[in-house]
């Protein structure tokens, strides 16, 4: 999660700027007035916030986690009430349900640590480390044997590479259609308002656009986002 807000912010802040610059160009070039503003300031803000509506659209299925995602077994998803990343399997094992070890096992299936897995043993090959003995790892297998996995999630295609790609462009379109139209509105603000309260008339508006939006917006969607997480946990 890290990387992608490094990479969203990283591409968007250029194109915000760009836009603002871009607000400006068209103004000055066209001598755009008071209707010819409020068109152009309408007509970003509604295509762009068209485009931000969109993004909720882009998605991708979440990676099979035992006891989060799928049952130990692989078989079925698992709901909201029976999510329990201990079994039967790893009741032995006293791990710790709070830390995030991801293992893929040879099942196919990412267990959140090695512990969990059931394993017994592991085993360093060059950079990975492979464990092995492992209780957990396919029990959906018609034939036991000795299960291992080797440490990091199981990479498959699942479509968020490319749905993350497709999330990043219409992104950076949002950003510099929402902020062309703001050269705009600020002049547009400025024209329509008396000469001795234009000082006054600004301090509102930034106060609204602050505590109406720039203050409770990040704490509004940081909730939104932390209550998708289907775990938590730390790493070393």
């Amino acid at each position: 999660s890290s990387k992608a807000n490094f990479f969203i912010g990283l591409i968007n802040i250029p194109a915000v700027a760009l836009g603002i610059f871009s607000g400006g160009i068209v103004m000055k070039k066209f001598r755009l007035g008071v209707l010819e503003a409020m068109k152009l300031y309408l007509g970003s803000s509604v295509f762009g916030y068209l485009l931000f509506l969109s993004l909720f659209a882009l998605g991708c299925e979440n990676p099979g986690v035992a006891g989060l995602t799928v049952s130990y077994q692989g078989t079925k998803p698992v709901s909201y009430h029976e999510r329990a990343l201990f079994s039967d399997c790893n009741s032995r094992c006293k791990c710790s349900e709070s830390k995030w070890e991801p293992m893929c096992g040879d099942d196919g299936i990412t267990y959140a640590s090695a512990c969990l897995a059931g394993c017994q043993s592991s085993s360093q090959s060059g950079k990975n480390i492979i464990s092995s003995n492992c209780t957990c790892v396919g029990l959906a297998a018609p034939t036991s044997g000795n299960w291992s996995g080797m440490m990091g999630r199981c990479q498959k295609d699942n479509g968020c590479p490319q749905m993350f790609l497709y999330f990043l462009v219409i992104s950076v379109i949002t950003s510099y259609t929402l902020s062309l139209g703001g050269i705009p509105g600020y002049i547009l603000l400025l024209r329509c308002i008396q000469p001795q309260l234009k000082s006054f008339a600004l301090g509102i508006y930034t106060l609204a656009v602050r505590v109406l939006a720039g203050i409770p917006a990040p704490v509004y969607f940081g909730v939104l986002i932390d209550t998708s997480c289907l775990k938590w946990g730390f790493k070393k």
